[in-house]
């Protein structure tokens, strides 16, 4: 277990039955606005803020965004990404306005986790603390108003589902390519395999996969398939958890057209090795390796596919890209067979009886 609380706050009462996570490391004036764009939510949530550590004034700005707090000292078990000692004490701060139906609670895991690391966190106190969702995403997303009351409005009209995801649209309007959905199940034409223009005129679109940008977990769900796996660090983490649910688990999952949410993110591109510059090289590394331990959760197929993948990334670097060939083709290969060795284990969370 990441951290085995020995005892969670009493002073959580009348909380909502949807957490708001959001993860963060050194964005705060994106992170502002993300919060801001919460508290404006018409349906009500409470707020988590997983902060990673930030080193920019983030716990500062947090601790002065209510009218009245109340702190609490948590201890775990350190996470291995902090040695020397054996135990943390993470300070939870409840940022709490009667008047709002908007809470909001800010944590400080003690390290950069990276967003998987995060976003296990988040997920796992979602579960801890009794609430019944868990919505996620990014500092750098900013919901429409009515984002969470759309998704929630079919999450109680469905019932039962693995997982709800917004539209993601860029800021320009159009859908952003970094954040497509991938559909279910997937037709044969590669063009229509994710989120297209055209289907934002649907109510709802089955899916298999989502990014954690404006995706709603039911805690239930999470309970049932585990977490994120925290050891991805960066990349495919998303991706892998919400297979899970659909492909291993058998949970449908859909796209709520009419729940938009904006990812600021510099360009509409998606990644690309060949192509990305030569300082962001070395973050490859996390998404080949990951990606191997993906696919091979689906026998000799999967990582057949996942063999095809090395291939055509290995024909575009030789094809398009301008500078390092040799160091980014090192990233591919490197992790196809240092990848076989990385196998981490799926954790589980546990609700916690409230003090």
């Amino acid at each position: 277990m990441f951290f085995e609380f020995s005892q969670v706050s009493s002073i959580i009462v009348n909380m909502n039955n949807v957490l708001a996570i959001v993860v963060t490391y050194n964005r705060l004036e994106m992170l502002k606005s993300c919060v801001e764009c919460l508290k404006s939510q018409t349906f009500p949530c409470d707020i988590l803020i997983v902060d990673n550590a930030s080193t920019d004034g983030t716990r500062a700005w947090a601790a002065g965004l209510n009218s009245r707090e109340a702190r609490q000292i948590i201890k775990g078990e350190r996470p291995e990404s902090v040695p020397d000692t054996d135990t943390v004490a993470i300070t939870a701060t409840m940022l709490w306005d009667e008047n709002s139906m908007h809470h909001v609670i800010y944590e400080n895991t003690g390290a950069n986790l990276g967003g998987a690391g995060g976003f296990n966190y988040g997920m796992r106190r979602s579960v801890e603390l009794g609430y019944t969702y868990a919505w996620v995403m990014d500092d750098d997303a900013f919901a429409q108003p009515d984002c969470l009351e759309k998704l929630m409005q079919e999450a109680l009209r469905l019932g039962d589902f693995g997982f709800l995801a917004s539209a993601v649209l860029w800021k320009d309007g159009s859908l952003c390519r970094m954040n497509w959905q991938r559909k279910y199940p997937t037709p044969k034409k590669r063009s229509e395999r994710h989120l297209l223009e055209s289907d934002l005129a649907r109510d709802l679109v089955r899916i298999q996969s989502a990014t954690f940008v404006s995706a709603l977990f039911p805690t239930k769900v999470i309970c049932q398939a585990g977490l994120p796996i925290r050891e991805f660090f960066i990349w495919c983490d998303d991706i892998e958890f919400t297979r899970r649910i659909t492909l291993q688990h058998g949970l449908p999952a859909y796209v709520v057209t009419a729940s938009r949410i904006t990812h600021q993110i510099k360009n509409n591109e998606g990644t690309n090795l060949a192509m990305d510059d030569a300082e962001r090289i070395d973050r490859y590394n996390y998404a080949f390796r990951n990606e191997n331990y993906m696919y091979r959760q689906y026998g000799l197929k999967g990582f057949c596919y996942y063999l095809v993948v090395i291939g055509y990334n290995t024909l575009k670097v030789l094809t398009k890209s301008r500078d390092h060939k040799l160091k980014r083709l090192r990233v591919i290969y490197r992790n196809l067979f240092r990848g076989l060795a990385f196998n981490p284990k799926i954790e589980y969370p546990k609700k916690i009886t409230r003090l």
